[in-house]
């Protein structure tokens, strides 16, 4: 809680609280000081109201923001992540000579035996530090 005496020291001698809202939803308050007790007059409620406005939009757009970049950074990493495991699938392929469906699975298969995540498997395979033997890929 704010510290009144010293509110009262620097001169102010009222506060007035503005909400900020968008569409009836709350996201805080905008706090004005007046240094002369009262009431606001109309042009400064009008513009004290279109801060607040202004403020909330900020506030919005700043959290939209933050959002999108989590979601591109998100879909971002479940790309990288399917590139990995497609360059896998495609090694095993080769490797098994089977078809790129029948790659996936054993891929999948692998990785849940060794309570792996799929993406650690595939690295480890597309960085030739794991090699699936038949055995190890074809068993349940």
């Amino acid at each position: 809680m704010a510290d009144v005496s010293l509110a009262l020291r620097e001169g102010y001698r009222a506060v007035h609280a503005i909400p900020l809202k968008v569409a009836e939803v709350s996201l805080g308050a905008m706090c004005l000081f007046s240094r002369s007790p009262g009431d606001l007059n109309e042009t400064d409620a009008h513009a004290g109201q279109a801060l607040a406005d202004l403020a909330s939009l900020g506030i919005l757009h700043n959290r939209l923001h933050s959002r999108n970049e989590l979601v591109v950074a998100q879909l971002q990493t479940a790309l990288d992540s399917r590139v990995v495991i497609e360059q896998a699938k495609g090694m095993i392929a080769i490797a098994h000579g089977v078809a790129v469906d029948e790659a996936f699975a054993l891929l999948r298969r692998y990785a849940r035996s060794k309570s792996l995540r799929l993406q650690v498997v595939a690295e480890s395979i597309v960085d030739s530090s794991l090699m699936l033997a038949p055995d190890d890929a074809s068993s349940s």
